[in-house]
């Protein structure tokens, strides 16, 4: 069974043990780093043998010096997202009214002259809806889309994720692709493309 951890245990320097015999730190295994999580392989077996979570925002400033550049990252983090919350598509008024009897929507991604990153919702060159775009942010999608489709029905085919922003909504995780494709399988069957300008997406 996996070895639990907080980001301010002394993970790093505990020895652990798998059930093959392996034995080791956290950092001697095959480490992969997710979006909520860090998980620690082992190496002979591949079982997981450890998870850190990060901290809370709490944690960090309980913990970390006053000029750490990781709480600075992290309270940069905290207000990014606080203002993405009024950015956000939240609910079906947002959204304008669309009079094809069918048509796609794509989801797109855009980088400002500030450096600030855009998931933008738009059919053809028309842009629907805009908000802040999160690295991993595959669930995201899923929440869009149910929103998109109270909005616009059975006359909305295919929300299909650009190219550009595929590297952004799968991150590091393993499971998103499958996800977004299970989705589009259920909730658009009818869906004229993998992902758009992308044909190897899934």
């Amino acid at each position: 069974m996996a070895r639990h951890f907080n980001y301010y245990d002394s993970w790093r320097n505990e020895l652990l043990a798998c059930q093959c015999g392996w034995r080791g730190t956290f950092e001697q295994g095959n480490v992969e780093y997710h979006n909520e999580l860090i998980e620690s392989e082992c190496p002979n077996c591949s079982a997981i043998i450890a998870l850190v979570v990060y901290p809370t925002a709490a944690e960090v400033e309980r913990n970390e010096p006053h000029d750490s550049s990781f709480r600075r990252r992290v309270k940069e983090a905290e207000q990014r997202r606080g203002a993405s919350q009024s950015l956000c598509l939240r609910s079906v008024e947002q959204l304008p009214e669309i009079g094809d009897l069918a048509f796609v929507l794509d989801w797109g991604f855009e980088e400002d002259g500030l450096g600030e990153k855009w998931t933008v919702i738009g059919k053809a060159r028309e842009e629907i809806f805009r908000e802040l775009a999160f690295w991993e942010g595959w669930r995201r999608y899923l929440e869009v889309a149910d929103i998109l489709e109270c909005k616009y029905g059975n006359r909305l085919l295919d929300l299909r994720p650009s190219a550009q922003s595929w590297l952004y909504l799968l991150g590091d995780s393993l499971v998103a692709g499958e996800g977004i494709a299970q989705y589009r399988r259920e909730h658009f069957p009818g869906a004229p493309g993998p992902v758009a300008g992308n044909s190897k997406g899934t």
